[in-house]
């Protein structure tokens, strides 16, 4: 049963969520354009070449599979029945994806990791 301190939590968490996908949707919109141009560029050494396509296919598929949780956190947690035993489990996933987040190989741009913090901060804060 969901209380109205938990209603208002999810109030400033669907937001954020909504916030975190539209952010992630449009890096990896830029990061293929700047792949598309480097397909392009005709005075790259082949090194440079694959290096730098290589960076931003990793950065593309870190951010794909960030788009799929935050898709996934928004469909459990911004639902009218969603259960006190749900939020708790998108918080414990938080935890764990914020942990890979900082300590990961890809780097992750700042703005997106800071949505799933403060996601996480509001959901730990009751």
């Amino acid at each position: 049963m969901m209380t109205n301190n938990d209603m208002t939590i999810l109030a400033y968490v669907c937001p954020k969520l909504r916030a975190a996908t539209e952010s992630i949707e449009s890096a990896i919109l830029r990061l293929r354009e700047r792949q598309r141009m480097l397909l392009t560029c005709t005075n790259l050494d082949t090194y440079t070449f694959n290096t730098e396509n290589l960076a931003i296919k990793n950065l593309i598929d870190e951010l794909t599979f960030l788009l799929q949780k935050s898709m996934k956190f928004e469909s459990i947690l911004c639902r009218p029945d969603v259960s006190y035993a749900d939020m708790v489990s998108v918080k414990h996933e938080l935890r764990k994806l914020l942990e890979k987040l900082v300590y990961g190989r890809v780097k992750v741009p700042s703005e997106i990791k800071s949505y799933f913090y403060e996601i996480w901060r509001i959901l730990s804060s009751y």
